[in-house]
């Protein structure tokens, strides 16, 4: 970590000057990702959290998006990138699973708790890649668990954003003004993209709620669908396959999860 700290600083004159800067706007800083604390990082400082495959590699995944909930600003995002998987890995087989990088996987139940629990919004899939396992006694040991390298993104909602009982109906969005690199249209997650000046009719609350949070609320125009009957039932756990966009944008890939979700059933009373 250190070697890689010297060398990104060795390289913060030259961005400032290839992107015209004065001085630079970036500064480094060393800490550990489960005590944030330790940084004095100012809690709802911060805009935006990447992680790259780094929360898996640490046992108190619970305080880690917790410490990223506390440093992000209200609508800030938490986009990060790991690995997960579908069930529960007894502990003696977290050595052996260490080697192949999958060890300290997330269940996807665990990652949903959590963050919601601290503060963000239900985490949006954004791309998902199945993770292939070669090694017998691995593939003995973890049985029928099945891991998947995949991004996801949430929003940290504000104390005024916990009365989310306007977003427990579908909306209208319609993306108006757009982002730098995204001028025709805007990939939101795996399975919602918005192209410019289209409407674009949204069921999953969850998705309106997250970007009227979000730095992108300025971009988009929010329209109720208030005519609606809603009906929300429990659904047991149940294993399932679901396709999903594959990491390289074009191909699918096929994922499994094992999930308790909530199946919101919306009819139009026209």
């Amino acid at each position: 970590m250190i070697h890689k700290l010297h060398f990104a600083r060795q390289h913060i004159d030259y961005h400032v000057k290839h992107f015209g800067l004065k001085k630079s706007n970036v500064e480094f800083i060393q800490g550990e990702i489960d005590q944030l604390e330790t940084t004095h990082l100012k809690q709802n400082s911060i805009d935006v959290v990447v992680s790259n495959s780094v929360i898996n590699h640490r046992r108190n995944k619970k305080a880690i998006i917790e410490g990223v909930c506390k440093l992000l600003k209200p609508g800030g995002e938490f986009y990060f990138s790991d690995v997960y998987v579908n069930r529960s890995i007894p502990e003696e087989y977290q050595d052996l699973l260490s080697g192949e990088y999958i060890g300290g996987a997330l269940r996807w139940e665990d990652l949903i708790l959590y963050a919601t629990e601290a503060g963000f919004t239900q985490p949006r899939l954004v791309t998902a890649k199945p993770i292939t396992i070669t090694n017998e006694d691995i593939e003995k040991a973890i049985g029928k668990a099945k891991f998947v390298s995949a991004i996801f993104r949430c929003f940290k909602l504000s104390f005024d954003d916990n009365d989310t009982t306007q977003f427990s109906i579908p909306y209208q969005l319609t993306y108006e003004t757009p982002l730098v690199s995204c001028e025709e249209e805007f990939f939101f997650d795996h399975l919602t993209q918005f192209k410019l000046g289209e409407l674009l009719v949204v069921d999953d609350p969850s998705i309106a709620l997250a970007l009227k949070v979000s730095r992108y609320k300025e971009n988009f125009t929010f329209d109720p669908i208030e005519d609606t009957t809603t009906e929300t039932t429990t659904v047991e756990t149940i294993e399932e396959v679901i396709t999903l966009h594959g990491s390289d944008g074009g191909r699918t890939e096929e994922v499994y999860r094992k999930t308790t979700t909530i199946a919101t059933n919306v009819t139009s009373n026209d």
